[in-house]
């Protein structure tokens, strides 16, 4: 991994013989709002996607230390969700989102990317 950005913008290192070689980094891009802003991901949208490639590994071959680690991503963006609910001041969303089970399958807002936000956005 090398940080281009500091908590912006990463590139990852692509793996196996055969890799194309216009894609020797995969780019990995948050959302950057401040300084000179770009469109970007967000971290709860990566644990999603690690969520999902956990699952799709586990069902290839089971394995009692996948479902542990699809369990703290999911506290993770348990996490990371309150928070964005606490900033928004909805404490309804927070005690929502602290009893979800497969939160990474709950509808994100178009605008924000969070779950159940509320924000009326411009």
């Amino acid at each position: 991994m090398i940080v281009k950005d500091p908590g912006h913008m990463y590139w990852l290192e692509q793996l196996d013989e055969g890799k194309d070689p216009a894609w020797d980094e995969v780019e990995l891009r948050f959302v950057k709002r401040e300084g000179k802003p770009y469109a970007g991901t967000t971290t709860q949208d990566v644990i999603r996607v690690l969520i999902d490639r956990t699952k799709y590994v586990d069902s290839k071959e089971f394995h009692i230390n996948n479902h542990s680690a699809i369990y703290h991503l999911r506290q993770a963006l348990m996490l990371f969700e309150s928070q964005a609910a606490e900033g928004r001041g909805d404490q309804k969303a927070m005690i929502a989102i602290s009893n979800m089970g497969t939160i990474e399958d709950v509808p994100t807002c178009a605008a924000c990317g969070h779950i159940l936000c509320s924000e009326k956005h411009e």
